[in-house]
């Protein structure tokens, strides 16, 4: 079963502590790399592209 954006957003901030986290951190800076985590999880690509480098998209799972 595949989950939304929306419930992945959300699995990833209770996993990394965002509502502790953020109060260290920029709000903006974190929002960011919490979207890049989404984005990452929801692509249907077979690999992901990191620096210029790819991996299997299974890998980032």
């Amino acid at each position: 079963m595949r989950l939304d954006a929306y419930s992945i957003k959300e699995t990833i901030q209770e996993k990394i502590e965002y509502e502790f986290i953020v109060k260290r951190f920029d709000k903006d800076r974190l929002d960011e790399i919490v979207d890049l985590m989404v984005e990452t999880l929801c692509s249907k690509r077979e690999s992901i592209t990191v620096a210029g480098d790819d991996y299997p998209a299974a890998s980032a799972h």
